[in-house]
């Protein structure tokens, strides 16, 4: 994360989708920077990865569509959503649960492109003005190795 998205004292931080690799390097990332309340998003099917973000540190495990997941973020922040947004999966859905979840004025960071699931920047800007969210990308999947 690397200071990427700054998170308010006990807010909540939800990872989103597809708890892979990079996701779940980001709930240690969350827990290192004493994050207040880690949430993991995730399919049913990835539930062997769900427990692994838990024993990683990650406080809440939430499954759903997207409208199920904004309702379940809502209920554990109070209303609030979330201050700081992680979304390391690369599909446009992922993304638009993530803009979904935050709260006014937080922070999602894009770990790298969503690369299926079609969209538009519609949603993206709705989000963007509505909320008046600080949107952070930042490079997350090499596209080829590289060797010094």
């Amino acid at each position: 994360m690397g200071g990427q998205g700054r998170r308010a004292p006990g807010g909540a931080d939800p990872r989103h989708r597809r708890p892979g690799p990079h996701g779940l390097s980001c709930v240690i990332g969350a827990r290192e920077a004493s994050a207040g309340r880690i949430i993991m998003v995730g399919r049913e099917s990835d539930r062997h990865r769900l427990d692994v973000a838990a024993r990683l540190g990650a406080d809440n495990l939430l499954t759903g569509t997207t409208d199920e997941a904004m309702e379940q973020v809502a209920e554990l922040t109070g209303g609030r959503l979330a201050d700081v947004i992680v979304n390391a999966a690369d599909s446009s859905a992922a993304l638009q649960t993530a803009l979904r979840t935050a709260g006014d004025r937080s922070t999602p960071v894009q770990v790298g492109l969503p690369n299926s699931g079609g969209g538009s920047a519609q949603p993206v800007l709705e989000a963007l003005n509505s909320k008046v969210l600080t949107i952070r990308g930042v490079r997350g999947r090499p596209c080829r190795l590289t060797t010094s």
